[in-house]
């Protein structure tokens, strides 16, 4: 009965990780398990595909005990345990330290982040991996969109590139929990449930006790196009006559004052010019859109860490005279594989050099193609013994569906 599903699981496999630039040979990738499912199913479904198709890829499972409750410890011992029956290196990597009563789930993720770089470093690996999924990204969009953060709507990014030397990648974001759990369930492995998940006070608690629907495609394809046309804005000097680490010089004429796109090339610059961490919130947008429309009389504005001056269509970008410049550039910290044509096309204006290439094997990045594959979709109709192992549909609200396979359900 659980053949089919066994081929469908391959065949998610296989479209997963066969899109990645692995190492090369004896090279190391990380993979991050908390012991969660969804962690499990990564770990599991990634050891089978090494094996098959790169026996000499060293896989090094890693384990944060962030010590924020008293089973974590044990937790660990649990996803070592597992490690050491499918023959798979691992590790135990503890953020210790005072914890932040406020903003701890953000502190967390920061601490991650550091552990597992930390870790590539000394392993010699440029890849950790890690299991989000399409029930994450959904979730991420609600919250986003509750925060009426606009980029944001994409929801999380395939990949993230931290400091400049370390891509953390999401194989599994268009894969729904509920296909990854039934895949363990067949193989009769068990996964950690942590009780976090369940409280509501935290936000991402609260978004998944909504349900929201896996359907962020749209989003995702939006969010490439904008950023492949804002690259090539960045890269026209008819457009961008000056861009350097201190100052830029743009021209609005013939791109409308009000053009969304263009703006948010802005909103780059002010980033890099600025020394931000983040491109500008929902005031310090509205403030520039004000600024830029054909109404405005204004001929300065003070934003973001920078001047802004404006003579007819010619608007000049230059560092505010109280900052020093001391600040972190965003995109030098954490990047998005949805920024990095636009971080590759700025680095060429200031003859920056070394950003790494996206971890992707094919020239068409982001999974585009793969994000329109339904796997749960695959798995269950494998299961249930139907012919089809693939549907290339956006990502449905699977919810109230049931995936059986040998009686068992969830």
């Amino acid at each position: 009965m659980l053949t089919g599903f066994d081929e469908a699981a391959s065949d998610l496999a296989s479209t997963a990780f066969a899109n990645i630039r692995w190492p090369s040979a004896g090279g190391t990738v990380i993979a991050a398990v908390s012991g969660g499912s969804d962690s499990t199913a990564l770990l599991v479904l990634l050891s089978d595909w090494l094996r098959a198709h790169s026996p000499d890829t060293r896989l090094v499972a890693i384990t944060i005990d962030h010590g924020l409750r008293a089973q974590s410890a044990s937790e660990a011992m649990q996803v070592a345990a597992l490690c050491e029956r499918l023959g798979i290196a691992h590790e135990t990597l503890s953020w210790v330290g005072d914890k932040p009563e406020r903003g701890l789930m953000a502190a967390a993720r920061a601490a991650r982040f550091l552990l597992l770089d930390e870790a590539a470093r000394r392993l010699g690996a440029t890849i950790v991996l890690t299991g989000h999924t399409a029930d994450d990204q959904a979730e991420t969009v609600l919250m986003r969109a509750a925060r009426g953060e606009g980029p944001g709507l994409a929801g999380i990014a395939p990949a993230t590139l931290y400091k400049r030397r370390t891509w953390f990648v999401r194989l599994l974001i268009n894969i729904r929990r509920i296909a990854l759990r039934q895949y363990l369930l067949a193989g009769g492995i068990a996964w950690i449930e942590d009780p976090t998940n369940a409280n509501l006070a935290f936000e991402r608690s609260r978004a998944r006790a909504m349900s929201p629907r896996a359907d962020g495609l749209p989003h995702i394809q939006a969010r490439l196009r904008d950023s492949q046309f804002m690259a090539e804005q960045l890269s026209d000097p008819a457009v961008f006559e000056e861009i350097t680490a201190d100052g830029a010089v743009l021209h609005l004429s013939g791109n409308g004052s009000g053009d969304s796109i263009t703006a948010t090339a802005l909103h780059h610059v002010l980033s890099l010019v600025g020394r931000r961490a983040h491109l500008p919130g929902r005031d310090a947008s509205a403030s520039i859109a004000a600024f830029l429309s054909a109404s405005s009389e204004r001929s300065a504005l003070t934003v973001h860490g920078c001047t802004l001056r404006r003579r007819g269509d010619v608007l000049t970008v230059g560092r505010e005279a109280r900052n020093d410049g001391s600040g972190t550039y965003g995109a030098d910290h954490l990047l998005t594989s949805f920024d990095h044509a636009v971080a590759a096309a700025l680095d060429a204006r200031i003859g920056r050099q070394g950003l790494p290439a996206l971890p992707f094997a094919a020239e068409k990045t982001d999974f585009d193609r793969f994000a329109q594959i339904d796997h749960f979709a695959a798995l269950r109709a494998a299961a249930l013994g139907k012919a089809e192992s693939q549907t290339y549909l956006p990502i449905q609200d699977l919810t109230a569906l049931h995936l059986s396979a040998g009686g068992m359900k969830i």
